[in-house]
This record gives structure tokens, C-alpha cells and sequence, in this order.
């Protein structure tokens, strides 16, 4: 069997419609061709999202272009590289340098043609100039400013020249600010605003993309400008938001989803040997309201005859098709579906345009329309623009309709289409919102285990890929550098060759790796050990980073639909990748510090303490015995050692009978005694009226069973000393430890003394000799 081949991606940020609608279309035709995708995604938040809203002012985006880096690491037999979308933000490199860096892999340029590589690009003249002699004939518009991308970006620049040449072409003048310089996405506000206030008598403006209109609809409300009425606005790609739009979108249409698709399949071509050459994909002019139009649409021309019936079915076939369709050439389905419309618009014709009557043709259109809504079905559509089109649609056909009650019934059937498409999209945008809502809250626990986790990286890393499994990730790999890398956005970054495989959850289950256990792999090895190449997969690279630091890489497999979460869940995992190296740092220090702080505390505590001894028996007094059992710990890590707990019985007895000398005399014998049983290097101290305390390193063979014989004896020696009307008795508590530093010896000392009341319950409660005998 053929090995499946590997084609890889690179592009800018998915995010984008034109970047989502491409690698979507990518995936498709690698499913078709059974081939794996490895998308390489780049980010440019700070252009992508508004830049007041991200509060930070350090610009970041560098790191998440520094994915590209890893494309070579990886296996890849064909590189398909989204030029448009990745090199406005490679700061100070240029697209040539960027290039050569993938020499070695075959690959086909996309959005650019201005390299000696295969490429597949948009035609931006046919459409554009439709769209500009539009406005210029149509309309008699002269002040006509223009937005435009980035000057370093082909598209723009083609898009651009265009609106030049037209206005070159009839001879209208350009005055200064006219023209803008935007960066494709949605936050042109500011560049309208500034036209606007230069050029206030100005009558339309010409975008080279869909996403900036997005600003200048929301400029011109906020200037109470009505568009289509004050102000002409026209649009280029055509994206599912443009007939969202109020009033919607006059632009000119091209597909992504064709640029993709036709990329794929251009590789496999090349792959098998086939000559295959650079490839313009068409563009076409879409007439809705925004330009000053009223109920015109792309199929009506001004020579088209309302009386050529078969023309007009055939116009509104294409219609509805081209407005409403991603793709259909990517596979027998897409053909399928486009015929179910295809039957949906004769039967409409049929019926109501030709007062033919059929029974049952209600039922049989919305079941046909719910056939064309299945889930399996939908991605082929924008709803947006299906509802749009069939609205129109119905119009249309509602001017031709003679009879009344015919009339009627297309009314309901246009409502309940409509209502039928709405309903959908609804049903999908709050599926997606409760979709969004979980990742929201998953995502926010990555860094909550860091922190609850922070002193066991292996388990922390465990919960994160965990998390990743709970989110629909189908498998995701985390793999780090042996060493955090600073990347301060110059040329001094080399990518890694080899990484630690960290943590990872495939179908084989979740495993995470302690520090010195991780495996040691280049990507190419990890994929290959994972095994994940038994079926067609997409993958997706992400850097994983926290602002100038690099920690490694994020490898998983999803739907295209999560990528948007994946960015965040990369932003996440960094984020806790910096929390628990900085913990880990931390704990160095601290251990340090302690180790320091330690010998301070000691030495402070004996400066403090003006005399150790107990001036009564020669012991040690609290503080000595304390001072001395701390530093024998210190000293002993490890080691078993015992504290022995002491308590002279009827003291009381004594000093009240016999006098306060003779209670002195008594606790005289008890030290020495104790003092006697173990060893000189043993810890022994008064901590008491009539409490004493030793502490000894049980290093020998039956200490404790000696000491107890040894007391034992001693307290007899005492007490055999006839002048003494009285006996020394003595009840004591054994509790034997590990020393281990800082340990607490409250709950020893507890345990100590809950065994030696044990012990003084069993002795006499009188220490009289003669009221013993």
C-alpha cells in the first residue's frame, strides 16, 4: 500500500474568513485525495483584533509566525504557502528570504505571483473593473476614494492599480487622502473616518476587501450616513457577512474555497509527475444595494429579456448557486445538492410562472429544503447568503406570477423558506455559542491546574492535555525544549531539532513524563511513534510561548472549526508553561533561602537565649533542650531517633510533707539519673516544675530497651537510700521519629506525653515508704 502523502500549510490567521474558507477547502480535497493536511498557522492579533480591546502594549504576534520554523521538522512531501496572508506580518523579512527557506520541499505560492515558483492566484482586474466603471458609469460617481492593504501585499497592490487604471481610464482626477492604506481586516474605522473628514463631499469608496467594510458601516452609522443613499460602498471577496450587512454588500466575488481546493489538487498532480502551471482563479462583480442599487442582483444585465423564460430560469439557477454555495466541484455531493436546488427553481418556475397546477408541490419544496438543511449538508452553504438568495429568488418570481391565489401560496412558501433557513442558522450559531461557552470554561482551568498543580509539573501537564481530550481535541501533543528560549523578534532564534515529548492523549490514552523521563524526539520521530498515520488526519502546529519566551510546541489533531479555540488553548498552555517554570525557579531560590534562613534562625535563637542550663539540675533548660533537639534533626536527616518524655510523680506530695528542699532533692536525682541512662551526646532538659525531656539518635541496637534498664536501675539506687522517708518515682513517654528538616515537633511531644499519662495512671498514688509497706 502506498504511503498516505503529507501536505503542509502555511498560512496567516485563521481567524480570517479568506484564511478559514482556505484551509477548509484544503482539507476537503485532501479528503478527497486521502492525503494528510499539517497546518502551520500564523497570528497577527494586534491587526486582527482591536487594539485598544487587548490592553497590552508589547507586541507579541512575532512568536506565533515562528510556527513556520517548525515546517521542516516535520514530514512533509508538498508545502502549500498562503503568501497573502502571512507576508504582511513577517516584519523586517521579505517574501524572498521567506521563500527560500523551504527550498527544499516542492511547493505552490498562493496570492502571489511575483516569484519563479508554480502559483495559484485570484484574478482581482475582472471583477474590480466592473465594479469600479459601476460606480463610474452607472452611478456618474467622480469622488470615488479607495482602501487598500498593505503595500507589501500582492492582492493589494493588484487591487489597487486597478482602481488607478480605471480612474486613469475616464479621466478623474485622485486628490490626496484618497486613498488608504488599511491591513484586510474589520478595524478600518479610523481610515474612514480620516477620508471622510478630508473629503467630506466624497460619493463612494471602493475596498479591497469585505472585512474593512465592516468598519465603515459601523463609521457610517456613527455619522448617521445611510449607505446606498449618501455614501456608495463596495466591497472584494464576497464573504458570507456581506449580505448580513444593512443594506448588504455590492462586491466583487471570488472563493477561497476554489483557491484551496485547486491548490490540493495541484499538488497531487505535480507529485504524480503531471505538468501542471500557475493558475488565475476568475472573480466576478456582485450588484446588491450598498453601491446606490435597488433590487438588481448579479444575474440581471440591462440587455437581459424579461420574456426569454428558459435565459431567466438558467440566470436564476446561477443565482442561487453562486451566492449561496462554498464549493461543489470538490466532490459527487456537492453536485448532488446543487442539483436539488437546480429542481427546487424549475418546479417554482414551472408552477408559478407557468399557472401550472400539481398537488402537493407545498410539501414537496420544504421537504427538499429540509434535505438541503441536514447537518451533513450545510457546510456546503453559507445560510447567510442561501436565505438571501431564495428571498430574491421568490421576488422574482412573485413579478411574474399572474394569478392571485398562486400569489398567495408563494408568499407563504418564500416565508417559510426563509423562516426555515433563519431557523437553522439560529439553531447552529447557538449550538456553536453553548460550544463556546464550554471551551470558555475549560480553557481557564489549563491555568488553574498549572497553579493547583505547580509543585507536580508531570500531573499539571497531565490535566492540561486532559482538558484538551474533554474539548474534542482527537489528539494533541506537547512537546518543550530542554530550556525555555527567549526570542526577542530577531534572527538570533533557531528552532530546536529535537524536543521532550511532555505530555500527550490520543487513542491510546493520556501520558504525561516526569522532567528527566521524557522522551527525546524530533517531530518526525513523535508523530511516527504516535502511530497517528493509520487514518487521514489535519493537524495543527501551534508555538506554545509566553510573551519573549518559547517553551515548545503544540501538535493537535481537530476540527477546523476548533483552530479559533486551539490559538487560545495555545495561549493558555504557555501562560501555564510560565507559571510552572517560574514556580520551579522559585523552588530553587526558596530551598537556598531556607538552607540560609535556617542557619540565621539557629544562630539568632542562640544569641537570644542568655543562658541554656536549668539552674536547679545542671540541664538543659526549655530553650537549651529545644536548641539542642532542633540541630541533632538538622544534623540527622533521615535517622530514627526517639524523644523521651518525663514527669516526677507526687512532687506536690513531697514538697507539702517533707519541704521544698527535700522537692529539690528529689529533682536533683531525677537529672542524674536520666542524665546517667544515655548517652553523653543524647539531649537532656528540664522543661518544667517537675516535666523533663530527652532527645537521642537511636543508632544502636536496643537504645530504648537500655535506657528503660538503665532508668530502671538508677530510680532503685535513689531510692534505696534509707534516710529518705519518700520514693522518686518517675512515668515516662517514649516516642520514636524520623528526622526530617523544619518538622513539627508539637504532635511528637503530644504523642510523648498522651504515652507517659498512660504510664503514671498504673503507679501508686502515694510516694510515703511507710504507707506503701
Amino acid at each position: 500500500m502506498c504511503k498516505r502523502r503529507n501536505i503542509g500549510v502555511i498560512t496567516g490567521n485563521l481567524e480570517a474568513p479568506h484564511s478559514y474558507e482556505l484551509v477548509q477547502s484544503m482539507n476537503r480535497a485532501a479528503r478527497d485525495y486521502n492525503a494528510n493536511l499539517l497546518v502551520f498557522p500564523g497570528m497577527h492579533s494586534k491587526s486582527f483584533y482591536e487594539k485598544r480591546l487587548l490592553g497590552s502594549k508589547e507586541d507579541y504576534d512575532y512568536q506565533f509566525n515562528t510556527v513556520y520554523d517548525f515546517v521542516e521538522k516535520e514530514e512533509i512531501d508538498f508545502l502549500l504557502i498562503s503568501l497573502g496572508t502571512v507576508i504582511d506580518f513577517l516584519g523586517t523579512e521579505r517574501a524572498e528570504e521567506f521563500l527560500e527557506k523551504f527550498n527544499n520541499i516542492p511547493s505552490i505560492v498562493l496570492e502571489d505571483r511575483g516569484f519563479d515558483k508554480t502559483c495559484v492566484v485570484l484574478d482581482n482586474r475582472t471583477g474590480l473593473t466592473k465594479c469600479m466603471e459601476h460606480l463610474i458609469q452607472d452611478h456618474g460617481y467622480r469622488k470615488i476614494a479607495f482602501v487598500t492593504g498593505r503595500k507589501s501585499n500582492f492582492d493589494a497592490k493588484e487591487r489597487l492599480d486597478v482602481y488607478l487604471s480605471v480612474m486613469s481610464k475616464y479621466k478623474i482626477p485622485i486628490e490626496e487622502g484618497m486613498i488608504a492604506y488599511g491591513d484586510f481586516t474589520e478595524y478600518s474605522d479610523e481610515l474612514v473616518s480620516g477620508i471622510l473628514d478630508s473629503h467630506p463631499d466624497i460619493e463612494a469608496i471602493c475596498f479591497a476587501n469585505d472585512m474593512m467594510v465592516i468598519g465603515a458601516y459601523r463609521e457610517c452609522k456613527k455619522r448617521g450616513l445611510i449607505i446606498g443613499r449618501d455614501i456608495a460602498i463596495t466591497g472584494f471577496d464576497d464573504i458570507p457577512q456581506a449580505v448580513s450587512l444593512t443594506p448588504p454588500l455590492t462586491t466583487v466575488r471570488v472563493k477561497p474555497y476554489r483557491i484551496g481546493y485547486q491548490a490540493v489538487a495541484m499538488a497531487m498532480d505535480i507529485m504524480d509527475g503531471k505538468p501542471c502551471g500557475s493558475r488565475v482563479l476568475g472573480s466576478e462583480f456582485v450588484i446588491r444595494e450598498s453601491c446606490g442599487c435597488v433590487g438588481r442582483m448579479t444575474c440581471f444585465h440591462e440587455n437581459n429579456k424579461r420574456d426569454d423564460r428558459r435565459k431567466w430560469i438558467s440566470e436564476m439557477k446561477s443565482f442561487l448557486i453562486g451566492e449561496s454555495f462554498h464549493h461543489s466541484e470538490s466532490e459527487d455531493r456537492g453536485i448532488h445538492l446543487c442539483n436539488k436546488i437546480y429542481d427546487i427553481v424549475e418546479l417554482v418556475a414551472d408552477v408559478f410562472t407557468g399557472n401550472e397546477k400539481k398537488e402537493g408541490v407545498f410539501d414537496e419544496l420544504t421537504h427538499t429544503l429540509q434535505y438541503l438543511l441536514l447537518k451533513e449538508h450545510v457546510e456546503f452553504f453559507s445560510l447567510d447568503k442561501l436565505e438571501y438568495a431564495f428571498r430574491y429568488f421568490f421576488e422574482e418570481v412573485s413579478q411574474r406570477t399572474r394569478n392571485n391565489e398562486l400569489q398567495k401560496e408563494l408568499s407563504r412558501l418564500a416565508t417559510v423558506f426563509c423562516q426555515t433557513i433563519r431557523t437553522t442558522a439560529l439553531n447552529e450559531g447557538s449550538r456553536l455559542v453553548k460550544r463556546y461557552k464550554k471551551e470558555a470554561w475549560y480553557s481557564t482551568y489549563i491555568v488553574q491546574d498549572a497553579m493547583i498543580y505547580s509543585l507536580n509539573e508531570k500531573e499539571a501537564l497531565y490535566q492540561i492535555v486532559d482538558k484538551m481530550r474533554m474539548l474534542h481535541f482527537k489528539r494533541a501533543y506537547i512537546f518543550l525544549f530542554k530550556e525555555p528560549i527567549v526570542n526577542f523578534n530577531n534572527k538570533y532564534w533557531i528552532c530546536p531539532d529535537k524536543m521532550f515529548l511532555a505530555a500527550k492523549q490520543d487513542e491510546n490514552g493520556i501520558v504525561s513524563y516526569e522532567t528527566d523521563e521524557r522522551p527525546y524526539l524530533t517531530l518526525k520521530e513523535s508523530i511516527a511513534r504516535a502511530g497517528i498515520d493509520k487514518e487521514r488526519y489535519m493537524a495543527m502546529h501551534f508555538n506554545l510561548f509566553a510573551n519573549e519566551t518559547q517553551y515548545g510546541l503544540l501538535f493537535c489533531e481537530a476540527d477546523l472549526q476548533d483552530a479559533s479555540f486551539a490559538y487560545t488553548i495555545s495561549l493558555q498552555i504557555g501562560t501555564a508553561l510560565k507559571y510552572l517554570h517560574l514556580t520551579r525557579e522559585q523552588m530553587k531560590m526558596q530551598k537556598r533561602l531556607e538552607a540560609s534562613l535556617e542557619l540565621i534562625s539557629r544562630k539568632n535563637d542562640l544569641l537570644n537565649h542568655l543562658s541554656i542550663s536549668d539552674e536547679l539540675t545542671g540541664l538543659l533548660n526549655r530553650r537549651g533542650v529545644f536548641e539542642a533537639m532542633l540541630d541533632k534533626i538538622a544534623d540527622h536527616n533521615g535517622c530514627l531517633a526517639a524523644v523521651i518524655y518525663a514527669d516526677m510523680d507526687n512532687l506536690k506530695q513531697i514538697n507539702d510533707t517533707f519541704g521544698h528542699q527535700e522537692g529539690d532533692y528529689s529533682l536533683k536525682g531525677i537529672a542524674s539519673a536520666l542524665k546517667r541512662s544515655l548517652r553523653q551526646e543524647d539531649a537532656v532538659g528540664r522543661i518544667g516544675g517537675d516535666e523533663f525531656i530527652a532527645f537521642t539518635i537511636v543508632d544502636e541496637p536496643n537504645l530504648i530497651i537500655n535506657f528503660k534498664k538503665n532508668l530502671e536501675r538508677e530510680l532503685e539506687k535513689l531510692n534505696s537510700n534509707k534516710d529518705k522517708p519518700y520514693y522518686i518515682d518517675l512515668s515516662v513517654g517514649i516516642k520514636e521519629l524520623i528526622c526530617y528538616p523544619n518538622m513539627d515537633l508539637k504532635d511528637i511531644l503530644k504523642e510523648a506525653d498522651d504515652v507517659l499519662y498512660e504510664d503514671k495512671r498504673n503507679k501508686k498514688k502515694s510516694c510515703i515508704k511507710a504507707e506503701r509497706a
